[in-house]
């Protein structure tokens, strides 16, 4: 969904709310084992750092290069064995492709921006703090965006303890599946 609106001063500002689209563009991979899962309706993350999560976008459009006003990411936590801290990066290039192997995911560009969130351990849509730097490197880089992508990746800590799921994509009709929220 793209909300167009016109300010005071005559500029004009929008919002986007995208909600993950396919199968393939979410998953994760763990780093313990070298392995790789984008077809899962559950997105582990955390264990130790080991389980590092990817959810990509389409359909991306802010003309130009605007100032981000705000930026999050929802997720649908599905069980939890405790609070869980990540950092919030996306993919530092112009047109993210989702990973397809272990290899691919680890290979990817992350931004210099990112967000640390504890996601807490709490069943249920899960808000993360603003990520609005995030977003803005991205667009500052690679904007405008017309029809693009745009892919967070979660990069646990080394002393999260047991993992966490997510729901994804593939959970009952995507009602669950990630979401990305920007205002310009």
């Amino acid at each position: 969904m793209i909300i167009n609106r016109v300010g005071s001063m005559g500029l004009s500002g929008g919002a986007i709310a995208k909600q993950v689209e396919a199968s393939a563009d979410d998953g994760y991979w763990y780093s313990g084992e070298s392995s790789f899962n984008n077809s899962t309706a559950l997105l582990s993350y955390g264990y130790n750092g080991y389980l590092s999560l990817f959810a990509r976008w389409i359909g991306i459009t802010i003309p130009g290069k605007p100032a981000i006003l705000s930026a999050s990411v929802q997720v649908y936590v599905a069980d939890t064995m405790g609070a869980v801290t990540v950092r919030i990066y996306f993919n530092n290039v112009a047109a993210p492709t989702s990973p397809t192997s272990y290899a691919t995911a680890i290979a990817k560009a992350l931004t210099t921006a990112y967000v640390t969130w504890t996601i807490p351990a709490t069943v249920g849509w899960q808000t993360s703090p603003d990520i609005s730097a995030v977003i803005q490197e991205i667009v500052d880089e690679h904007g405008p965006f017309s029809n693009g992508a745009m892919m967070m990746i979660f990069s646990p800590s080394a002393s999260d303890g047991d993992a966490n799921n997510i729901r994804a994509f593939d959970y009952s009709g995507n009602l669950h599946g990630p979401k990305l929220n920007i205002s310009w």
